[in-house]
């Protein structure tokens, strides 16, 4: 249960934070005279006290000097680099390697030894994520974001655009946004595999997916999945999970086994699948062996793979879309500098994934051999 005194302790934090993005962007400038408490406290609808408490936080982080019977002014230096980048994940997920650990060595690379990164979790929780955006504004130099793509997040993100928080979004951006932002090549990925299919003989490919038209990533890969199958004359089928079978490890796999034997053995006679992301593609793979058929050979199977390659259980078997997950952290990062220092950057950049073709022949036979597989696909996929 929230308390008042809950509210009150976010409620001081935002007010403090809302100032601090206008000092830092020059909207409230050197030497200006911020609003007195009692106005602040009706603006925000809070009491005097918690406005007080605001102030005296500006104050303590060197924006603002508070002088008896003039009020509180903006300093005239500005407050010193905190010397540290926020890393929000919509969800963390260490056993999936998510944040991915080439991912953060591509940020470190840029960063040096001059920044430290604070890792936030937002859990798949809207309102988390608005806290963890508002809590890094102030207490970080900038943000690196995987947002949660919700609509209703909009606003918080507009706020640090217009107050000029240093933000840059990966993986995927939300609907109506032009913030800065590192994204993969969605539509060459996802064209090249499905055509990869094609050539290999498959006419009938499924797109499988889980039902999140909110996210771009996942509505560029049904966009591309579409426009390459169409370039061929061939039939569209597909099918969008709930989104409840996401966490539901069990149920996930009893509805994906129907639909794999309702895909392959019914009247769309399906030999290829194309999913969206890890988890449905191990639900295929098990089905096809459970089912009895050959894969790779009758059917196909071609994903996303975010996870570490071996949670697939056989993934010399898939043709695997690996991201340039170093590169994408190396370029989050430069556009992450460029906005504090404020120099010049390319506001989208696209970066390419490295496809690995279904090779069951490189199955490793030993311990060795697969550390050996492992260090070999991390190294290309970074190529």
């Amino acid at each position: 249960m929230e308390h008042e005194g809950d509210k009150a302790v976010a409620k001081w934090k935002q007010i403090s934070s809302d100032f601090a993005a206008q000092i830092r962007t020059g909207v409230l400038p050197v030497g200006s005279r911020l609003l007195p408490e009692e106005e602040i406290a009706v603006q925000y609808g809070v009491s005097r006290p918690t406005a007080n408490r605001a102030l005296n936080e500006l104050a303590k982080q060197g924006y603002v000097v508070r002088k008896p019977k003039i009020g509180t002014i903006v300093a005239e230096a500005k407050p010193p680099t905190k010397h540290s980048i926020a890393l929000i994940a919509d969800r963390v997920a260490f056993h999936l390697d998510f944040p991915q650990a080439e991912f953060i060595a591509g940020i470190q690379e840029v960063l040096g030894g001059e920044y430290s990164l604070a890792l936030f979790d937002s859990s798949g929780e809207i309102a988390k994520e608005v806290r963890h955006i508002r809590k890094a504004a102030a207490t970080t130099d900038g943000i690196i974001l995987y947002p949660t793509c919700n609509p209703k997040n909009n606003s918080v993100l507009d706020w640090a655009k217009q107050t000029g928080v240093p933000l840059v979004l990966v993986d995927r951006s939300p609907d109506g946004e032009d913030l800065p932002a590192v994204l993969p090549d969605e539509v060459s990925a996802t064209r090249d595999a499905v055509e990869l299919m094609i050539e290999r003989g498959h006419k009938r490919i499924a797109f499988v997916s889980f039902d999140k038209p909110e996210v771009s990533s996942v509505r560029k890969r049904h966009e591309a999945y579409l426009a390459a199958i169409s370039a061929h004359g061939l039939p569209a089928i597909e099918r969008f999970l709930p989104r409840d079978l996401e966490i539901m490890d069990k149920a996930r796999a009893s509805y994906i086994r129907d639909m794999v034997f309702a895909l392959h053995r019914g009247a769309e006679e399906a030999t290829g699948f194309f999913c969206v992301q890890d988890s449905l593609a191990l639900g295929v793979l098990d089905s096809c062996e459970g089912l009895s058929i050959s894969c790779p050979g009758t059917v196909e199977i071609a994903c996303f793979n975010e996870w570490p390659p071996m949670l697939l259980g056989r993934p010399w078997n898939i043709h695997r879309i690996v991201r340039r997950k170093r590169e994408m952290g190396r370029v989050a990062a430069q556009k992450l500098m460029a906005q504090i220092n404020k120099t010049p950057y390319e506001a989208v950049s696209h970066i390419g994934a490295t496809i690995f073709t279904a090779d069951p022949s490189t199955s490793p036979t030993s311990a060795s051999g697969l550390s050996d597989w492992i260090l070999n696909s991390i190294q290309h996929s970074n190529l």
